[in-house]
Parts: C-alpha cells; structure tokens; sequence
C-alpha cells in the first residue's frame, strides 16, 4: 500500500511561493528591459559601437590587426573603424583602419594637421540614400599601459551583434541581482516563517501529545497559551474552551453509562430470579433469555465505561502469556461443553507491555467467547501470542465478510439482530482497549477457513 505523502509544512510552503512570485517579477522583468533596450535603438547602437571599439584596442594592445575581426570581414559595407595612437593631435597618426569609407574624412585643423578628437556619439543618414542610417562614435579607449583613439561606425547592424550587448545588459541588470537576491530573500523567508511559527509547532505538538495522552484513556488538558502572538492565543483560546466542554461532556457520559448500569444490573437479577420460578415453558425460556442479555449489555456497558478510568488511574507491567493463559484455562470448560478444543500458542520469552491485565484479559475473553460461539462442534479455538506483543484469536467458523470487519468493531452492532446472540458491544470493547493501550483490534482470513481476530497492544 501506498502511503499518503506528509503534508508541507507552512515556511517550507512560504519560502516557495517567495520564489516563485520571484521567479514571476524576473520574467516580467526580463520583458520589461527587453523590450525597453530594442525600443531605445540608438542606446543599443551605441552600445554596440562601444563593444566594437573594445574588441579593437583589445587586438592592438595584443599586438594583433583588429581588421581581422568577424564582423569587419565578412560586412565590410557596413561596419568600419579608425584607431590612433594616443599622443597629442599634431603628433598623433593612424595605426589601424577597417572599411574607413564608412567614416567621415579625418578630421584636420586649418594647417592641415590632424584635429583634436573628442568622444562623442552621432547618426546619420546612409549616404547612398537608403533608409538606413548610419551610427558613429569616438571614445578613448585604455588597455591596461595601452591607450588609444577609436572611431568605429556601423550601417545597419547584418550581423546582429546588438544581440551580444542586450545579453550583457540583461546580465547586469537582471539575471545577476535576481541570482543574488532571490536565494537570500528565500532563505531570509524560511528562517523569519520558521522563527515566527514556532509557538504554533510547540501548539502542534502539546496538541499531538493530547491526542495520544487521549487515546491512552486519559482526560484532555489546556493547550498552553503562553508566548503566543495575538492571532495564535485566540485560536488556542477558543480550542481549549472547546477542550473543556468536550473533556465535560465525555465525563458526564461516562457517569451516566456507569450509574445507569450499576443501577440496573439489581433489577435485572431479581426479575431473572422471579423468571426463574414461573412454569416451564416457551414464555419462561425467552424472559429468561432476554433478561441474561440484558444483564450481558449492562455488564458490559459497565466494563467500558470503566475501562478508560482503569488505564487512566494506573499502569502496570502486563505479562501477556499469563494473561492468555489465565483466560484460556477460564474458558476451557465451555469450550468442553461445546465439543470444542482450547490450544495456545506462545513465544519463548513473554513480551510484557505497560497497560491494565484486567482490561486485556476482558478484551482477549470477548473474543474467545465469540470464536466459541461460531466455531462447529469439534473444532479447534487457536490462541496465539508473539514477540510483538499480539493476541491471535483463530476459529474455523464461517468467516466474516471484508465488508462487515470494521462494522463489527462499532457499539451495539450486530450481524443478526434477531439471534439475541449478543449486545453488540464485546467488540467495541475490544478496539477501545487496544487504543487505551496504543494499539488496534482487527479482523482477518485465517488460512484454511475461518476467522482470526488480532488484538495488537503497541503500548510498551
């Protein structure tokens, strides 16, 4: 079977939501500066001209000819640049040129000598009358010792290296803060959630301890409500409130389940008494019956209503192979006058649990008296006990169906209605005393034919 996954806790479910409405602000943001950059053409070309004019003075200062870069070669009507040594104007002269035609003339002053230069960006028109326009820029450029004067130029953009500078600026300014700021607001998230709902997981868990201190038999107390935020202390306030009217009505029930058996089982003796001495007859047979029913429902309505307070008082160290072989030697001699045969079966070392032998000894008796009653004359009632700490009850009646194994485990529910065969309540008693001990009650197939009734006691 396949277990159900564990639910994610609330920072967990927090910090991802954190990431993932940053995930969503980084695609907005990405579209946002994309199409910002391909709207403001004349940034992008500058850039563009800036990223040329680097990949220049980079190969000079290498010692390498910049004319032989991809773009200059393969486009040479479209991307061109000039770059100078870097000396003063009149002393200054060209030391490398790639498609100069698609720059202006050098500029010259009025003898004749090369003009001052000035870093600048300018647009043209193409020259030869197309719609096209042509972008220009002048920039000192420094290599590490290495300075110079670059003018590159660009016609239209053929090979799309306008693409390379909007991947840088997407770079800068939002894939790497994004990187940074993403993961420490996530952790930062976490670590605030986890910090501010601890007084809930310390609710969690008084309430988890609640439940098992519940189930065990024993009377629900006040979460605590100390340290906790506003919000949390009226929720924790509330739920005690509840706890304590709860807590209320389960001991006014158990009372009044207590005193109305007590005060019947009187009753219930002496009209069986009075039954007893009518004539022999039908009339007498069925008062007879149905009173000895009745006075089975009392009895054990009395058991169970006492069962929880007898776990709840105390625990004791529980032998369970003397507690199945206590019952087992009671039971005998019905079963002998059943035609029936008791055997048990136990492990080499006995387990002992922490519980009330009592209250076993009731749950494993209810199930050896329903194995007696369905078992066929001539059988065998097989009670089994190992290392674990379970009681097997095996006979080698007619079975239970799938269907109706958990409906025989609830109060007063019974297969046949009209047998008078019961109260429909020795089961139920079996299940709660295998909670008040950490454990279940439960019914299976037992190989070969018949039923096995399993009273596990987890409760060590």
């Amino acid at each position: 079977m396949i277990g159900r996954a564990a639910p994610a806790s609330l920072s967990g479910s927090l910090a991802r939501r954190v990431a993932l409405g940053a995930l969503v602000v980084a695609l907005g943001l990405t579209a946002v500066t994309f199409t910002k950059y391909l709207l403001e053409t004349n940034y992008l070309r500058r850039e563009t001209l800036e990223n040329q004019g680097h990949a220049v003075a980079a190969a000079l200062a290498k010692g390498r000819n910049p004319a032989r870069i991809g773009a200059f070669r393969r486009f040479p009507g479209n991307y061109g640049f000039r770059a100078f040594d870097h000396r003063l104007a009149y002393h200054r002269h060209l030391i490398a040129a790639a498609n100069p035609g698609l720059l202006p003339p050098i500029p010259t002053d009025a003898h004749g000598q090369l003009a001052a230069l000035e870093e600048k960006f300018e647009v043209f028109a193409d020259p030869s009358g197309s719609a096209r326009r042509l972008w220009q820029l002048t920039e000192r450029e420094d290599i590490g010792p290495h300075h110079y004067w670059i003018q590159t130029a660009m016609l239209g953009d053929p090979d799309w290296q306008w693409r390379s500078v909007l991947r840088g600026e997407m770079m800068d300014h939002v894939v790497t803060p994004l990187l940074t700021l993403v993961p420490v607001l996530t952790l930062v998230m976490l670590l605030t959630t986890r910090a501010a709902l601890r007084p809930l997981e310390r609710v969690a868990a008084e309430a988890r301890a609640m439940s098992t201190a519940a189930a065990h038999g024993q009377a629900l107390t006040p979460l605590p409500s100390d340290g906790l935020p506003r919000e949390l202390a009226s929720v924790v306030a509330a739920l005690n409130a509840m706890l304590a009217r709860l807590q209320r009505s389960i001991s006014i029930q158990k009372q009044f389940t207590a005193d109305v058996a007590h005060e019947l089982r009187t009753p219930i003796a002496v009209l069986l008494l009075s039954a007893a001495e009518l004539p022999d007859g039908p009339t007498r047979v069925r008062m007879v019956s149905e009173l000895g029913g009745l006075g089975q429902l009392v009895q054990e309505l009395l058991r169970f209503a006492q069962a929880e307070d007898a776990l709840a008082e105390a625990r004791q160290a529980v032998d369970l192979e003397a507690v199945a072989r206590r019952v087992c030697e009671e039971m005998a001699p019905d079963a002998l006058r059943r035609g029936l045969m008791i055997e048990l079966d136990t492990p080499e070392t006995a387990p002992v649990i922490a519980g009330n032998a009592a209250l076993v000894e009731i749950a494993l008796r209810n199930l050896m008296e329903n194995a007696l009653k369905y078992s066929p004359p001539g059988g065998t009632v097989t009670v089994s006990l190992d290392a674990d700490g379970q009681l097997r009850v095996e006979d080698r009646g007619p079975g239970v169906p799938e269907a109706l194994r958990a409906k025989v485990f609830e109060r007063f529910w019974r297969a046949e209605p009209a047998s008078g065969g019961g109260a429909g309540v020795g089961l139920a008693l079996v299940r709660r005393v295998a909670q008040l001990h950490g454990g279940e009650a439960r019914l299976e197939d037992r190989p070969g034919g018949g039923t096995r009734a399993v009273l596990a006691l987890g409760a060590r």
